[in-house]
């Protein structure tokens, strides 16, 4: 199996590119024990199959005492590299529950909510997306796993600007996510191994 090593820091503020699907928790075996679909419609229309993970605890580079991210990257079938990020500021890891989706601002460490972001590669550099309203919704949670499922609408967003003239998409999604291990890399999808 091939492996990609990312060596993204899980504290920065950068955003993914992400897309959701069904409304169910589904279980695909073509990405092992950890995934996050998403179907992504509007402006831009995608959908999203690669593994996910998660990490809890303090974001002492950006000063955010509590912080849970949950993110899955992958390229598309043009070679896009996208990225979906679940972001919540405030609080660790969400017990089984239903939350909003706020948009908030991610270099602010006093912020506090939760948040979805999207980021896809375009040939003229990266175009982001978050969520200003929506659900997400944990259906189990544990030190071990988080999954659950998510639909929300999104504006051409980064962290601290929009597009000139921002798009809109809408999304949905489901996830069965591990736990973050900084010692192993990212299995690549789709290698065939």
């Amino acid at each position: 199996m091939k492996t990609l090593l990312l060596t993204m820091s899980l504290a920065c503020p950068v955003i993914v590119a992400m897309t959701a699907c069904a409304e169910h928790t589904m279980e695909p075996a073509a990405n092992g024990p950890s995934w996050l679909l998403a179907d992504v419609r509007g402006a831009v229309e995608a959908e999203h199959e690669a593994n996910a993970e998660f990490h809890e605890g303090p974001d002492h580079w950006a000063g955010i005492e509590m912080k849970f991210t949950l993110s899955s990257s992958g390229e598309d079938a043009l070679g896009r590299w996208r990225t979906f990020r679940i972001v919540r500021y405030g609080s660790g890891r969400p017990e089984p529950g239903t939350y909003p989706l706020l948009r908030f601002d991610l270099l602010d460490p006093e912020a506090t909510g939760t948040l979805i972001q999207f980021t896809r590669t375009e040939e003229d550099g990266m175009r982001h997306w978050t969520s200003t309203s929506g659900t997400l919704t944990i259906t189990a949670s544990s030190e071990e796993r988080v999954e659950g499922r998510f639909e929300f609408t999104a504006i051409e967003c980064g962290p601290r600007e929009c597009a000139p003239d921002p798009t809109t998409i809408r999304v949905t999604g489901s996830f069965s996510a591990l736990p973050h291990d900084p010692t192993a890399g990212v299995p690549v999808p789709g290698d065939g191994h």
